[in-house]
């Protein structure tokens, strides 16, 4: 009888086209085959479902950054008679000009217009609600654009005491390195209520969201977190369902893997010549 220390290669023909499995001796290096075999042959189901797992992770992590409450303003006089509707902490430190010119024409109307091209942005009539995004930003006719093709100004009606909500998205190039003029998850995405008081157009509340989207008229971000939670729950319990089916099948035993050169090993589990 041989020795199992003498025994120093057998293989194992896979019908799977996978790499062969070889068992070298003694134990260590056998044990050290086998776990390189693994890392080569296991499930491509679930790897590439760790991958997208990952993806997934990685998109939601890099460019959710949060929301800025309260980001939105309304000042007087900086950019000559009037008042305009600019960003605060969102463009704190970084470059960017975001600017809207508000004029009085008198009576109930107003007239929106930019200010400054440093970067594109965009004024959107929204309602509470509605999801200011990537897609509703490439979908949707602005009322004020900076970028020379769409409208670059739009008569706004106010009646006293009445509140309005608008929603805005700021392109951030500088930021993240994509494309400049284009939707992205990376771009700020924000809503503001602006009133109309006795003293002209103030700002009663807003929101920015650094990255992916935002819910007018709410501080949430898109997409919500716990959305994102589901979903990495899901592809998990999806991913261990899948592994018990794939598991089922037999797996050869010591003594036939030491006798792998009478073994085949099919889709079905091990076959003995």
């Amino acid at each position: 009888m041989r020795s199992a220390v003498k025994i120093s290669e057998k293989r194992c023909t896979n019908a799977s086209g996978r790499r062969p499995l070889t068992i070298r001796a003694p134990l260590a290096a056998r044990v050290g085959e086998l776990m390189r075999w693994w890392a080569i042959n296991s499930r491509a189901p679930l790897k590439a479902m760790a991958l997208v797992a990952a993806g997934l992770l990685c998109a939601f992590c890099g460019n959710s950054q949060g929301v800025i409450a309260n980001d939105a303003t309304i000042l007087q006089g900086e950019f000559g008679p009037g008042q305009y509707l600019t960003l605060t902490n969102s463009l704190q430190g970084r470059n960017g000009l975001f600017a809207i010119g508000i004029t009085s024409n008198g009576g109930s109307e107003f007239t929106f217009s930019y200010l400054g091209i440093a970067e594109i942005y965009a004024l959107y009539d929204v309602s509470p609600g509605v999801v200011i995004d990537p897609v509703f930003a490439a979908a949707s006719t602005p009322l004020v654009s900076n970028d020379g093709v769409l409208p670059g100004s739009s008569v706004q009606t106010f009646l006293p005491g009445q509140s309005r909500y608008y929603g805005y998205w700021d392109d951030r190039p500088f930021d993240s390195g994509i494309i400049y003029g284009i939707p992205d998850v990376a771009d700020n995405y924000g809503w503001v209520r602006i009133t109309r008081t006795v003293s002209g157009l103030q700002v009663s509340g807003s929101a920015t969201a650094l990255g992916h989207g935002i819910i007018a008229g709410t501080f949430t971000q898109v997409p919500e977190p716990s959305t994102g939670l589901l979903l990495f729950l899901g592809l998990g319990f999806f991913a261990l369902r899948l592994n018990a089916r794939l598991s089922k099948t037999r797996q050869p035993t010591p003594v036939e893997r030491l006798r792998c050169s009478r073994l085949s090993l099919t889709r079905r589990g091990c076959t003995v010549r």
